[in-house]
């Protein structure tokens, strides 16, 4: 279980490092005059995004009449919704929107509902797993490509991994698509994520599959029923832009979160023996997390931070409106420290994926690494 698991914290550097990204951090709050949390442009953008994606689904389900205006109102969909998952959804789950907690909450249920996600699997997923053992296997529910995808050194190879790194675009199409239908389903049957209880009690459980099913009810009934009954698309039609909303949905997820995490330039870790990892939580984390394009606004704007992704895995609790000048901050004590810092472009990140993919799908050998290095990994190969 995930509480048996501690990190080193014999690495006194750590303390040195953090005390000066504190002053350093106050500084910036104060000479800026700013709190931790969102920022007016981080609320216009959310209005932006929630207005887009209902004014899209308005679009859809009672004016428009062209069919290759109504799959090109889908993509915009797909877009606008994947900017409620990452500006909305994802910040107001670590409480940085607001300081009072109920705004937090308010943005985080009603955003992730709306976009067919239930909120309770996946607020305990990403907060108590992932961001706590982040890229470790069994751990972090972020490395868990199931059976047809092997994420991680400790899970099963199978004989058709060596094949994933052609098959996995297929798969990613349909990443959030799946989720909405059957993930939730089956991990709230299951009971848990990562050895983290979904309920804890039997009335609870009831509870949870209850409000589910409102829930799944509530989101069918707005995104299909209603396009079917009010529209002037035939249902082939309506079907047909539904998968392809989720299809930019996923690719464009998948794309952004499989590159922060897996590919060949971060590292894996697994407890020894005695439940212990070879790194301190500092460490682990920046070894483990890495940055696509952090200098780029414009991806700041579209991906709620997320290409920042590694100075939000050390401050979680603070609105991605401050990462740009955070992450040249813990940039500048990496290299002053001589501790890992991971960045690249885009294109690269993605390359690095699809390599990433293709040594899971041979290195059975390197599960029992205590820390797979990728670059170390590869000249193996």
């Amino acid at each position: 279980m995930a509480s048996a698991r501690k990190f080193n914290t014999a690495d006194v550097n750590d303390l040195k490092f953090l005390e000066n990204m504190k002053q350093e951090l106050r500084q910036y709050f104060d000479t800026n005059h700013f709190t931790r949390f969102a920022t007016l442009g981080i609320w216009a953008k959310a209005v932006f995004f929630f207005v887009g994606y209902l004014g899209c689904w308005s679009a859809l389900c009672f004016w428009l009449e062209s069919p290759l205006a109504g799959l090109a109102f889908c993509l915009f969909m797909g877009f606008f919704g994947t900017g409620i998952a990452l500006n909305i959804g994802h910040e107001s789950s670590h409480n940085v929107y607001s300081r009072h907690s109920w705004v937090n909450k308010f943005l985080y249920y009603f955003s992730m509902n709306l976009l067919g996600t239930y909120h309770h699997i996946w607020r305990l997923g990403h907060l108590q797993t992932h961001h706590t053992w982040v890229n470790v296997g069994g751990l972090d529910v972020g490395v868990d490509g199931g059976p047809l995808i092997r994420l991680n050194p400790q899970a099963p190879l199978k004989s058709w991994h060596r094949f994933q790194h052609f098959y996995a675009p297929a798969l990613y199409c349909f990443y959030t698509l799946l989720w909405t239908v059957s993930r939730d389903w089956k991990q709230l049957i299951k009971g848990e994520i990562a050895g983290i209880a979904l309920y804890q009690s039997y009335s609870e459980k009831w509870r949870r599959y209850f409000e589910l099913f409102i829930l799944k009810a509530f989101y069918f009934f707005y995104i299909l029923y209603l396009p079917l009954k009010y529209s002037h698309f035939n249902n082939a039609q309506i079907l047909t832009g539904f998968v392809l909303m989720h299809v930019f949905f996923s690719l464009y997820l998948a794309s952004l979160l499989f590159t922060s995490h897996l590919t060949t330039q971060v590292e894996f870790h697994k407890a020894d023996k005695d439940g212990t990892f070879e790194l301190s939580f500092l460490r682990h984390q920046l070894s483990s997390t890495m940055d696509v394009n952090p200098q780029s606004s414009f991806a700041s704007f579209c991906l709620g931070g997320f290409n920042t992704h590694v100075v939000h895995h050390i401050y979680p609790h603070v609105s991605s409106a401050h990462y740009p000048a955070l992450t040249k901050i813990l940039k500048n004590k990496c290299r002053q420290f001589h501790y890992p810092y991971i960045e690249t472009d885009f294109f690269s990140a993605v390359v690095s994926h699809f390599s990433f993919l293709k040594l899971m799908g041979s290195q059975k050998h390197l599960a029992h690494s205590t820390a797979l290095k990728m670059k170390e990994a590869i000249s193996l190969s």
